[in-house]
């Protein structure tokens, strides 16, 4: 498929490599994402709760872009694949999951969009639904193996090879990970497992391949300078390894895709992260200033309630770091207010009541301050806060200030959540008279 610039001639054909051997419906899988990027489907267009509703949703929508007079020919072929695929596919080949991080990718997409290039990314993201998550058996592993010295261009294949390799620390395991994401920036940089939910991230200690995938992404740069995707991903590639590129990369990115609010976010939170770590009061305020520049953005380009309500406590976050308090507590009141539409959101009822917590202790209120404390543990649980669990910067504060049994109720309360191994220690060190090491707890 050829990706067309809008207003230019038909450019050099994608990096990412189709197999050329793949069953039609395997294809048209892969058009799937190519139809609904080029009809730009609102995020509420695709129904939510039943695979049924959103698989005919999806054939109704094909068979009305057949009906335009304006598809080039790769659009129509496309679109025929992807009716012919869709005829035969079953509730079951798009679960509920599935349709969710479909409408996910689809809301993401702008007209202004260059369209082929939007679809690409979307096409190869894709891949990463119809990849099997549960554990591959050795046996599995070496068959998915095999599959790849014949048919290297699978990206599914490779993408389950990926995630299996990811969660193993043995070297054999870390140098098979390292060695296919090598092989997708180099061949597939628009791959799913590439993006900002994949399982890409390198493990420096293993340098040849750090640097052999660093290379591939500056490549990609140097070729398409003006291609945000793989400015974007290059910046998450080297991430903490290489703060100051980073961060460099990102502001690129965002001003090339100056609306895109999840990228603003990102380059928000690389900044908030930056003035925690400077040294000297002028850069850390700078850093926070500029952080809470983007995430203001970010809140503004933001479509929906739920992403504008996330992004609040990013918002309070970095004016209290810049040292704006009144702000940061407008905007941590504001989770508190905020109006979800599924009942309680733990996650703004414990970051907004941490956040007045630590205002009220600038303020000099310590009995406010332990109040938000208790009141930021006594929350329903989320994903966020069942893995990466709760905020410690509030009860290091206090715990600083000699109250501990404020502190030890705290946990207790968060272990309804969090119950983890870490709570207990940190309990355990309290009672011994030493201050516990809450790490990157204390610096959310």
């Amino acid at each position: 498929m050829t990706r067309l610039d809008p207003g230019a001639a038909a450019c050099p054909p994608p990096v990412l490599r189709i197999p050329a051997r793949r069953s039609r419906i395997a294809t048209a899988h892969r058009r799937l994402l190519a139809t609904v990027a080029i009809a730009v489907v609102p995020l509420a267009a695709v129904a939510q709760d039943d695979p049924t509703d959103a698989l005919g949703d999806l054939r109704a929508k094909v068979d009305a872009l057949l009906m335009r007079d304006d598809l080039t020919p790769e659009q129509a072929t496309a679109l025929e694949e992807m009716r012919a695929g869709l005829d035969v596919q079953s509730p079951e080949d798009l679960d509920i999951g599935s349709a969710s991080v479909l409408m996910t990718i689809t809301g993401s997409l702008r007209e202004s969009d260059p369209m082929w290039r939007a679809v690409e990314d979307i096409m190869a993201s894709f891949v990463g639904l119809l990849v099997h998550r549960g554990e591959l058996t050795p046996d599995e592993v070496d068959e998915l193996e095999a599959k790849l010295v014949l048919e290297p261009n699978d990206i599914a294949t490779r993408t389950k090879l990926i995630r299996h390799y990811r969660g193993d620390l043995q070297e054999r395991s870390r140098r098979a990970h390292a060695r296919h994401v090598v092989w997708l920036i180099e061949n597939a940089p628009y791959a799913e497992e590439l993006g900002p939910r994949g399982r890409s991230e390198i493990d420096p200690r293993i340098s040849e391949a750090y640097i052999a995938g660093r290379d591939a992404w500056r490549s990609h740069v140097e070729r398409e300078p003006e291609n945000p995707v793989f400015i974007a991903r290059f910046a998450r590639f080297v991430g903490w390894k290489d703060r100051r590129l980073h961060i460099e990369l990102l502001t690129r990115a965002s001003r090339l895709d100056s609306q895109n609010s999840e990228l603003a976010q990102e380059l928000g939170h690389a900044l908030l992260l930056a003035s925690k770590r400077a040294e000297g009061n002028d850069p850390a305020v700078q850093a926070a200033e500029e952080a809470l520049d983007h995430f203001d953005r970010a809140y503004g380009l933001a479509d929906n309630d739920i992403a504008r309500n996330r992004i609040l406590g990013s918002r309070a976050q970095a004016a209290f770091a810049a040292g704006r308090y009144d702000l940061a507590k407008q905007h941590a009141q504001a989770m508190l207010d905020a109006d979800p539409i599924r009942g309680p959101n733990g996650d703004l009822l414990h970051v907004g009541n941490t956040m007045l917590g630590r205002v009220a202790l600038i303020d000099g209120d310590v009995e406010r301050a332990k109040s938000h404390l208790l009141a930021s543990g006594n929350v329903p649980t989320s994903p966020v806060l069942g893995s990466f669990g709760p905020s410690m910067s509030l009860a290091s504060e206090l715990l600083a200030l000699g109250h501990r049994e404020v502190v030890l109720e705290y946990f207790d309360l968060c272990a309804g959540f969090w119950d983890r191994a870490e709570l207990r220690a940190w309990r355990a060190a309290i009672n011994a008279g030493m201050a516990p090491h809450f790490g990157f707890h204390a610096l959310r």
